[in-house]
């Protein structure tokens, strides 16, 4: 039967043993860590993260050595202690200075040696004060591996889902011949350089450098939703542009035909032809002008859009100016109706007044129609020549009409 003192001696040292296969179940685990198997393989880390894992290399080395320093110290206990039931006080002052005494020998931490001492100086230590510095330190390693590993699994799949979304708006940009917005290339840039961050220095990764990037993005979706909102409507303008002109070519053509029609009636003034010809020209140069601003739409969308606008004001007056000109064209033709008309009722008139036999007011009524039905007719002289009938009426002395007698017959 043993001894009191020895029950609690097996106790301790069963306790010490516990707690050493744990430490070394944990070690085995940290190395075995894609993490910290990922910063220790890594050649590129930088700022916070190359300091904190440099100073966690140390902080591993001593874990190590002190695990080794502990089983060392546990053999030596165990040896000490043997088998036997009964132990003498010399063998139980020995066991207690081993597990209560600085009886551990480990690589100091932090490595300022003495002159006296070695290039590897040692500290002294008890079993408690070992294990309790090893827990710190590890707590230290491990806090700083689930920091990074919390960014690497956490920020690195934000940064792609970001990557994913410029890449998408880019697609989008280009597939409809849209400039990408300012914002979308700060979002790639900020994209590159937090991956760069993200991979090489992930404690000192700013968080906060995800919301801007997605604010840029945001700006550039909403910027790139006007531009395709301005591009259909830039579009729509261009089509109806074009529309506009090929009606205004028609109704050009359509004059040409109306102004060789009434050409064949009344004769027309140099102006008129000349008139048509500069219509021509600027419908050229106004086809010239859309096909300009066409190329400006993916460019300038903006400036195209007001050039568009400018264009179409344009485009209006021409066809405006081309409706009066087919209007004059017609009107001339009505005009020599009217005085035709005209020219009848003053015949009608001198005969009621009885001028029917005056041979002047008749040459002068001849000479108007004479003008008026001849083809084409010159419209100037006709009306001068229908007035000049008209005020011959007016200044003439009123005669009876005998009864009976006929007036001049219509020529």
């Amino acid at each position: 039967m043993t001894s009191p003192a020895v029950d609690a001696l097996d106790r301790r040292i069963a306790g010490l043993r516990t707690t050493l296969e744990r430490v070394a179940q944990n070690l085995v685990e940290l190395d075995g860590d894609v993490t910290r198997q990922t910063l220790d393989a890594s050649s590129s880390l930088t700022g916070q993260t190359a300091e904190q894992w440099h100073k966690a290399g140390r902080r591993l080395s001593y874990l190590w050595s002190g695990q080794l320093a502990l089983a060392d110290t546990l053999e030596q206990v165990t040896r000490t202690r043997g088998s036997k039931s009964f132990l003498s006080r010399a063998a139980l002052g020995r066991l207690t200075d081993l597990l209560d005494g600085p009886s551990v020998a480990v690589p100091r931490p932090e490595p300022q040696r003495s002159l006296t001492e070695g290039t590897a100086p040692t500290d002294t230590c008890t079993v408690d004060d070992v294990i309790s510095r090893m827990s710190s330190e590890y707590e230290v390693v491990m806090a700083l591996v689930n920091e990074v590993a919390a960014v690497w699994t956490l920020i690195v799949p934000r940064l792609a889902a970001l990557e994913s979304m410029v890449t998408e708006l880019e697609t989008k940009a280009d597939g409809h011949a849209v400039r990408r917005p300012n914002d979308l290339a700060m979002a790639r840039r900020a994209l590159s350089d937090a991956g760069e961050g993200c991979r090489c220095d992930p404690l000192g990764f700013p968080h906060e450098v995800l919301d801007q990037i997605t604010t840029m993005i945001a700006r550039a979706s909403t910027a790139l939703r006007e531009s395709l909102v301005l591009q259909e409507e830039l579009e729509g303008n261009l089509d109806a542009l074009s529309l506009s002109l090929d009606e205004c070519a028609d109704a050009l053509a359509q004059t040409r035909v109306i102004q060789a029609e009434v050409a064949a009636r009344v004769v027309l003034h140099d102006e008129e032809r000349s008139r048509l010809k500069r219509m021509g020209t600027v419908l050229d140069d106004l086809r010239l002008e859309l096909a300009d601003a066409s190329r400006r739409t993916t460019a300038s969308p903006t400036q195209a859009a007001c050039g568009l606008r400018a264009l179409q004001v344009h485009v209006d007056g021409l066809r405006g100016q081309i409706d009066d000109l087919q209007e004059t064209a017609r009107s001339a033709v009505a005009a020599r109706d009217e005085l035709r008309g005209r020219l009848d009722a003053y015949r009608a008139k001198a005969q009621a007044l009885g001028h029917g036999e005056d041979l002047e007011i008749h040459r002068l009524y001849v000479d108007a129609r004479d003008v008026l039905f001849s083809a084409p007719c010159d419209l100037v002289e006709a009306g001068a020549l229908v007035t000049a009938y008209q005020r011959s009426l007016s200044t003439a002395p009123l005669r009876a009409q005998p009864k009976g007698v006929s007036s001049w017959p219509s020529a």
